[in-house]
């Protein structure tokens, strides 16, 4: 059932969501109004500073990426990267200037 409200693509190499803005509403009400918080201490554990370069690897849809890029600034960067294409074009059209996915 999770597969068809995902939009779970199956490739000979493995899944990926095709349903990326039906995955981010399913992750925000899943957190019940922690994703902000979570997310947060995610960043925080990661040890990300100011400058550095930060690679997501299953970036989804980029909302960790995007945090990730808030902590490092303008003089670091975050890539992106995802085996599903809407994924990282949905976080591409999201992201900002020191993001890329």
């Amino acid at each position: 059932m999770l597969e068809r409200v995902l939009r779970v693509h199956s490739h000979p190499e493995g899944q990926s969501i095709e349903g990326v803005r039906r995955n981010e509403a399913l992750t925000t009400v899943a957190f019940l109004g922690r994703r902000q918080r979570v997310y947060r201490r995610l960043v925080a554990l990661s040890g990300a500073k100011a400058g550095d370069r930060v690679l997501d690897i299953g970036c989804g849809g980029g909302y960790l990426a995007c945090r990730l890029a808030a902590t490092v600034g303008p003089t670091g960067s975050v890539t992106g990267v995802d085996p599903s294409t809407p994924a990282v074009a949905f976080g591409g059209a999201r992201a900002p200037a020191n993001a890329a996915f």
